[in-house]
């Protein structure tokens, strides 16, 4: 019986794979970070400086593809020194790659109901009740910081 039961359980595991063993956090909140940043921020011809700041509300792995269901602030500087700004409610997939990972997809809300169309329930409800005012103050005063720092007469 308890042969049975461990087969069973080790199935069950190959069939969905700990998130801890698919990627580790650091890793994963890297991957996040440069992911906002590269997709949600403006082209890099246009921005001095741009920051981000997220939260992860949820995860799952399906056919070794990582779904990472992200909140995201990011903000930052235009060449002409005005700031912009937004959060980003988002959906990043991560494949594991020979080389470490590689994001297969980025989709990012238009407006606060559409994550329903990208999103389990769960997650997507998560994210539109979440309250972004620490994601925001985060990403100011890092924008903040370095308008004072990089001030040009």
């Amino acid at each position: 019986m308890l042969l049975i039961l461990s087969i069973i359980l080790t199935a069950c595991n190959k069939q969905n794979p700990n998130i801890n063993e698919f990627i580790q956090d650091s890793e994963l909140k890297r991957i996040v970070s440069e992911s906002l940043l590269k997709f949600a921020a403006p082209s890099k011809d246009s921005i001095k400086a741009v920051f981000e700041s997220h939260e992860i509300v949820g995860k799952e792995v399906k056919k070794d593809i990582l779904s990472v269901y992200v909140i995201g602030y990011v903000m930052g500087v235009y060449n002409d020194n005005q700031s912009f700004g937004g959060e980003f409610p988002s959906r990043i997939q991560i494949q594991k790659v020979e080389t470490g990972y590689k994001v297969v997809d980025y989709k990012e809300s238009l407006s606060s109901m559409d994550v329903y169309d990208f999103m389990p329930k769960k997650y997507a409800k998560a994210i539109i009740n979440y309250d972004t005012s620490n994601l925001y103050q985060t990403v100011k005063r890092q924008t903040e910081d370095w308008l004072k720092n990089n001030k040009t007469n």
